[in-house]
C-alpha cells in the first residue's frame, strides 16, 4: 500500500487502515504492523472538511 504523498484526508486514511487489518474484523496481534499504522497517523493532516459532518452546534454545552 502506498501512502500518498500529498493531501492525505480522513478518508483515505480510514481506507488504509481496514486494507492493512482487513474488512473481517478478524486479526490476531501478529499480522497487525503497527509502524505501518502509526505511519498513517504520522502522514494525516487534520482538515475541517474531514469532521464537519460530525459537528453539532449545541450551545447548551
Amino acid at each position: 500500500m502506498k501512502i500518498n504523498e500529498g493531501n492525505y484526508h480522513l478518508e483515505e486514511r480510514l481506507k488504509d487502515v481496514k486494507e492493512h487489518l482487513g474488512y473481517s474484523g478478524a486479526v490476531s496481534s501478529e499480522e497487525i504492523d503497527l509502524d505501518y499504522l502509526k505511519s498513517l497517523l504520522d502522514k494525516y493532516i487534520s482538515y475541517p472538511s474531514d469532521w464537519i459532518q460530525y459537528f453539532h452546534d449545541d450551545l447548551g454545552k
